[in-house]
């Protein structure tokens, strides 16, 4: 009986917490919501700091003049008095009534897509901008200091060592704090290569089969604009509206549409075969069985390379169509690794302020639990003040970051995708950092530390 009693308290503790707290929750995070999509939508324009005063400004007027009144009052004394509603006629829901009417709201809110993506963005701005003041940065990991001996020799075929150990010492000095699972458990992936002098810059892993996530997509988009020079598929408003779609917002429903039209997955793999991707498997998502998370797709570093080497020298049918689908700006709601919200400048007035910056992304992205991917080809200007020479320096970036184990909500910082983005994110500005050192004497943002 005791025990009971007891578990009937505990459990009358967290819905009276839930039902205290979950009202507050569901508010800030829909105006949080409400906010980033108004600012990056209506101030498109606008530099990445005065979005950054305007959301949390705007959203410090939202607690101060909305949730702090409200939370003095409770919100049914709140509306009452509002509303002027006499004391006596004052309505309190049940507490059960009132736990599922919120659970029903987050549950509506984790369930409709455009909710929840508005939401994660939101808080994903919030959960980087907290842990950049926290979570390591590319300056410091120059030159750890460590002994060969003791880092992981991942290393394979030609590449920058430097450049490789860098990395290496990086990922393991996250490993040593916690932050990052040991090896064959999560793997990792990168291939960098300088297109414009040919050379390659790192090379770790290139030919380990991974999952693909959303990168699958690029692989689909292939096979589409080829069916289409060859007269098999017609390249109409619908297909050219849902091959963007599965590309800058890598929609799963437009990816199963196009894969249907090519003639079905089979037809899609053959393709894929015939332009010699062997590492590579493509699957229909089916997301409503699968909720996104597939795992028969499949690909390596290698075929990604190769991919985006033969895309830029135009040799895959429409090539410039799929660079223009790839080039498209996803918005907030697809933030890419290679230059999002890291410290590689984007704007060309720091060309000659820190020596460089990059013009243009054709990526595409992939997160899945378990999978946190991102390939494409950067185009860099650099800047030699000794010469008064500026260089157009285009170069292919792949990361891949997988561990099948994970799960939604069980790594220790947080949600195991957020903190591999900023994972590829670091690594991404280590490695212009270096394709900088090649053109330009003056030091990188990226190696100073910046913040864009």
């Amino acid at each position: 009986m005791a025990q009971k009693q007891a578990f009937k308290g505990l459990l009358h503790g967290v819905q009276k917490g839930f039902n205290s707290v979950a009202p507050y929750v569901l508010a800030e995070l829909g105006a949080a919501a409400v906010l980033h999509s108004g600012i990056e939508h209506g101030y498109a324009a606008a530099s990445d700091a005065a979005k950054n005063v305007a959301f949390y400004g705007s959203l410090g007027l939202f607690n101060a003049g909305v949730l702090y009144p409200v939370a003095q009052e409770s919100a049914g004394n709140f509306v009452r008095v509002l509303l002027k509603v006499p004391k006596a006629r004052k309505f309190v829901l049940p507490k059960n009534v009132k736990t599922a009417g919120l659970a029903g709201l987050t549950a509506l809110g984790l369930v409709a897509e455009p909710v929840r993506e508005a939401s994660a963005v939101a808080c994903e701005q919030v959960y980087d901008d907290v842990t950049d003041f926290v979570h390591f940065t590319p300056h410091d990991f120059y030159h750890s200091g460590k002994e060969e001996s003791t880092l992981e020799k991942a290393l394979s075929g030609p590449g920058d060592h430097t450049l490789e150990q860098d990395i290496t010492a990086y990922v393991n000095s996250l490993r040593d704090k916690g932050l990052a699972r040991p090896r064959g458990v999560e793997d990792y992936s990168i291939f960098v290569k300088d297109l414009h002098s040919g050379k390659v810059i790192a090379n770790i892993h290139p030919d380990a089969q991974r999952l693909a996530a959303s990168t699958n997509k690029l692989y689909v988009l292939l096979a589409a604009e080829h069916e289409v020079v060859a007269k098999k598929l017609d390249y109409d408003a619908k297909l050219k509206s849902n091959l963007q779609e599965m590309i800058v917002h890598s929609n799963n429903s437009s990816t199963d549409y196009v894969i249907d039209r090519i003639g079905g997955a089979n037809k899609v793999n053959a393709i894929v075969q015939d332009y010699g991707f062997d590492d590579t498997t493509i699957e229909k998502i089916n997301a409503a069985q699968t909720g996104g998370r597939t795992l028969g797709n499949k690909t390596s570093a290698a075929d990604l390379a190769d991919y985006f080497e033969q895309l830029y020298k135009g040799e895959f049918p429409r090539s410039s169509d799929m660079r223009r689908i790839l080039a498209i700006d996803g918005g907030s709601g697809h933030l890419d690794k290679l230059v999002d919200r890291n410290c590689i400048p984007t704007n060309k007035k720091y060309l000659k302020k820190t020596g460089g910056y990059v013009e243009t992304v054709e990526d595409k992205t992939g997160y899945i639990w378990g999978a946190n991917n991102d390939a494409g080809i950067l185009t860099a200007h650099f800047y030699e003040p000794r010469t008064n020479v500026e260089t157009v320096v285009p170069y292919e970036v792949i990361l891949m970051i997988n561990d099948e184990d994970a799960k939604p909500d069980n790594f220790r910082p947080g949600v195991w995708g957020r903190a591999k983005s900023t994972t590829n994110r670091v690594i991404s500005g280590l490695i212009y950092d270096r394709i900088q050192e090649d053109y330009s004497s003056l030091k990188s943002a990226c190696a100073k530390g910046d913040k864009k």
